[in-house]
């Protein structure tokens, strides 16, 4: 599951960096939401553990998942969103609360659906290659009516959906980035190597209808989540144009 998982974010991170050289966001709304609606004056939102990945760039191009880094930079970001949201006029619930055994494998496959469904905007309403027929215009997502479960669960209104993938270069794979341009510069070829990206996405998924009502896409090159400031930084691009 997790390589499958691993192989969706590559894919898709391919894509978002069509769309940016350095650093982008692709902020998207429901059909019926309009450009400046705000939705959550009194409504309830529970803040899904954000989804993220850190690794190392080897010095082939191999990206190696690294546990420690991938534990700071999460509790970096749900920390920051928790606090972006804290200072809007919503009520948070908690993600945490005793739920069965059944009801907790439910979930994650709900969210594991999500995360589906926020991979599958990416590819077919982002990507000029890949567009659906019925996705060529207007912005209409949702994950089924399944959805009542999680609204049964952490009774809220909305939930919101992170996930981010990050890379680092390792210090080999700064050496061969460096060659690279010194290649360039005496052929005249570009053979520069990447020394690492970043991209992820928000959604925020309406639990009455199962649609998603917004969705905010990032792919850059700068900032390290393993740095709360900058984690911070990421997280307010992430949520920029959010309607709550």
């Amino acid at each position: 599951m997790k390589q499958l998982r691993w192989i969706r974010a590559s894919t898709a991170l391919l894509l978002l960096l069509t769309l940016a050289a350095c650093t982008s966001t692709n902020n998207r709304r429901a059909d019926n939401l309009k450009a400046d609606a705000k939705i959550g004056a009194g409504k309830t939102v529970v803040i899904l553990e954000a989804d993220v990945e850190l690794s190392e760039l080897l010095a082939g191009g191999v990206e190696e998942p690294r546990v420690a880094w991938t534990k700071a930079a999460e509790a970096n970001i749900n920390y920051a969103i928790e606090q972006d949201l804290n200072g809007r006029a919503v009520k948070l619930v908690a993600r945490n609360q005793a739920l069965s055994d059944v009801d907790k494998a439910q979930l994650k496959q709900l969210e594991l659906l999500t995360q589906t469904v926020g991979f599958s905007i990416v590819r077919y309403q982002l990507s000029p290659y890949y567009s659906l027929p019925t996705k060529k215009t207007g912005f209409d997502w949702g994950v089924g009516p399944n959805v009542s479960l999680m609204k049964a669960a952490y009774g809220a209104d909305y939930a919101m959906v992170t996930l981010v993938r990050d890379s680092y270069a390792s210090s080999g794979r700064k050496a061969v980035a460096i060659l690279g341009v010194l290649a360039a510069v005496a052929t005249g070829v570009n053979v520069g190597a990447s020394t690492g990206q970043r991209f992820g996405y928000t959604l925020l998924l309406d639990l009455t209808t199962g649609k998603v009502v917004w969705a905010n896409f990032m792919a850059s090159e700068t900032g390290d989540l393993r740095n709360v400031e900058d984690a911070k930084k990421v997280v307010k691009s992430m949520l920029a144009g959010l309607p709550l």
